[in-house]
């Protein structure tokens, strides 16, 4: 890494072999930094209320604290990466700490092949100072792959609609184009950048920028991966809004021309 100062990677675990892999995977990868172990997530808890921790790989499943538990009790929490042997269990419970500093989901058995993300994604924040969410980036769990974890582009997003309990994230140049989620509309709606999007009707959220035009009730978001228009319907107190937008955003972009 280039930054010279070493980093304090902390490790919440109760299984013997975790903290061995952990140790060969930060020098296998040139993570500098002195790795400090702890079995019980209490005493865990009173060294990360009080000492720095730059990375945080916290088990989930543990006796006397789970990991989200440990999590919640932190005021201002590490980059944190969730370690489970069981990720379809944990995974739907994990959706409410996506705010909390939390990096990756992995499952323990495909640790090797996801620590180089893992890497990847903690420097980019760390180099960067750049918290979890931010103006350029959405962190979603996918729903069909469990410990999955994606950054989408929030430049990508053309809208959001919630169906019973997922959420279906569009995207204009994403494949798929289309994600499913198990956070609500709004949960998503606070981690996006203020001004940047608007409820159009109970179940729908766009993005802003991303619109086209818009006739009578009907906004354009844009195209599908088929290549036809994509209309949404709006309720009739936000049609005077969205026009007003859309002039605006056509006159800042007539100016930048």
């Amino acid at each position: 890494m280039n930054d010279q100062k070493r980093k304090k990677f902390v490790l919440v675990d109760d299984s013997v072999n975790i903290p061995v892999i952990i140790e060969h995977l930060l020098k296998v990868h040139n993570l500098d930094g002195d790795l400090e172990y702890f079995e019980n997530p209490e005493e865990a808890l009173q060294y990360l209320q009080k000492k720095h921790c730059d990375l945080l790989f916290l088990d989930i499943d543990m006796p006397q604290m789970t990991g989200f538990d440990l999590l919640s009790r932190l005021d201002n929490p590490p980059y944190t990466v969730i370690l489970t042997a069981y990720p379809l269990q944990y995974a739907e419970e994990s959706y409410a700490f996506l705010d909390k500093g939390i990096i990756d989901y992995i499952s323990k058995s495909s640790i090797f092949e996801k620590f180089e993300r893992v890497k990847e994604r903690f420097c980019s924040r760390s180099m960067s100072n750049a918290p979890m969410k931010n103006d350029d980036e959405l962190l979603i769990l996918v729903t069909e792959y469990p410990d999955k974890m994606t950054k989408l582009p929030i430049s990508e997003i053309l809208y959001f609609e919630q169906k019973d309990e997922y959420t279906y994230i569009t995207t204009s140049t994403s494949y798929p184009q289309q994600y499913r989620v198990r956070q609500k509309i709004a949960d998503i709606e606070k981690w996006l950048p203020a001004d940047t999007f608007m409820t159009i009707s109970k179940d729908v959220v766009i993005i802003l920028d991303r619109i086209v035009s818009m006739k009578n009730e009907w906004v354009n978001m844009g195209k599908n991966k088929d290549g036809k228009d994509i209309f949404l319907k709006t309720v009739a107190r936000k049609r005077s809004n969205l026009l007003r937008i859309i002039k605006e955003n056509k006159k800042n972009s007539d100016e930048k021309h």
